[in-house]
């Protein structure tokens, strides 16, 4: 059975912490992008089941596990492209597959976007970031807004107060209230939600352009979706990929959570119908 290892590339902007399976006999690459408040740790099972078939990267997303931005600035494509090209240029890198989850899939579609012609397959895992997000485009709109929210990450009293008078009165899913008052529980956990936000916030790609180039490129897209996700709203993403023809769409009965439990038996049938 193959080892995981861990790696990592360190530079005066930043440091990404990588872990990978420590066997290099397959000729294809995936490399994985995992969601908010997790580290790539959480793909080790599935990396573990993919070794006989990939080589598997998974990296720290910046502010998660050992990955860090150090610059004050926000992260820009042009910097997403720069850390690209230190993880092709350190593993010799030519072809490779990416696969995102939730918050992961930004950064899958950014590597895709700056590199069409060495992506092969893209899967996109209740992927955050296709579509807008009218509360995430006002919290982020300018100065004053970014202002009140990094105020109300570091005393969220007021918001946890109304996230219970929404709770009380079924004003939303409760699924959805209860994954915002897990997330606000810890000055650490706020700090994080703060920081991907403002910090990540150019990374959301146009989606019309994404469709052109899948096109162009003739990638192939697996959209892979829960049926009680209370996060992710599936019709929408239906309707933005409904006119790519290289896609394929599957769902699973179980939360957004979940869904990553889901990922061995997903390429195991993708492995036999390759």
């Amino acid at each position: 059975m193959s080892k995981i290892i861990e790696e990592k590339i360190d530079t005066l902007q930043y440091t990404i912490g990588i872990r990978k399976t420590e066997s290099d006999l397959s000729e294809k690459t995936l490399i994985l992008f995992h969601g908010f408040g997790q580290t790539a740790a959480i793909f080790d099972p599935l990396m573990i089941y993919l070794s006989n078939k990939y080589n598997c990267i998974a990296l720290d997303l910046f502010f998660h596990g050992n990955s860090d931005w150090k610059k004050k600035e926000i992260l820009t494509d042009d910097d997403w492209n720069a850390v690209l090209i230190a993880i092709i240029n350190k593993y010799d890198l030519h072809r490779f597959e990416i696969l995102g989850y939730s918050l992961g899939a930004r950064f899958a579609l950014n590597t895709f976007y700056n590199m069409p012609s060495r992506v092969v397959n893209m899967y996109l895992i209740a992927p955050e970031g296709l579509y807008n997000n009218m509360f995430y485009d006002l919290v982020l709109k300018n100065k004053l807004t970014r202002y009140i929210f990094k105020r109300t990450m570091l005393h969220p009293e007021w918001f946890v107060f109304i996230l219970k008078k929404i709770r009380k009165f079924k004003l939303m899913n409760p699924l959805l209230v209860r994954f915002a008052e897990l997330n606000l529980n810890s000055k650490q956990n706020r700090l994080k939600i703060y920081k991907t936000w403002v910090y990540f916030k150019e990374l959301i790609t146009d989606f019309g352009e994404v469709r052109f180039m899948i096109k162009k490129h003739g990638v192939n897209l697996s959209l892979i979706l829960a049926k009680n996700d209370a996060i992710i709203e599936n019709d929408k993403l239906k309707l933005l990929t409904k006119k790519i023809k290289n896609l394929q769409i599957h769902e699973y009965n179980c939360s957004h959570n979940q869904l990553i439990n889901h990922l061995p038996k997903f390429f195991e049938n993708f492995i036999k119908r390759g």
